[in-house]
């Protein structure tokens, strides 16, 4: 934890929290504790002597300015196809035919795992043509 009072300069009258009832003798003794983390937010802190909070302390004031980091935005995920589409008997069909047309037979891929990308993305290109998102 940081203090934040004693940082700035500031006539003594903006400085003093506090004030004998007599009047004559006044002392700082109100802070402002921030994590150092937040130190460099901190701009000012002055005493506000003209509240009316019925104490013989004065009111501090803060000021803080926020500089956050703006997060990279997240990549979206591909909204799901429309399926309910595909109970509608013309629909049907054409997705049939688009899938016969755009597929054809992995000979030339020798592992499972490139069998399954070509046959994932002629499935999803058709999908997308004929049902839609």
């Amino acid at each position: 934890m940081s203090i934040g009072n004693t940082f700035y300069q500031h006539k003594d009258i903006h400085k003093k929290t506090w004030r004998h009832p007599d009047g004559r003798v006044s002392n700082e003794i109100d802070y402002v504790c921030i994590a150092k983390r937040w130190r460099s937010s901190l701009l000012d802190v002055k005493v506000h002597r003209g509240a009316d909070v019925g104490s013989d302390h004065h009111l501090l004031i803060a000021k803080f300015r926020l500089r956050l980091k703006r997060l990279p935005p997240t990549p979206q995920r591909a909204r799901p196809f429309d399926v309910m589409k595909l109970k509608q008997p013309t629909v049907a069909t054409q997705f049939q035919l688009e899938l016969r047309n755009r597929f054809q037979a992995p000979a030339d891929c020798e592992e499972a795992e490139d069998q399954w990308t070509q046959f994932r993305t002629t499935l999803t290109k058709s999908a997308e043509a004929v049902v839609g998102r």
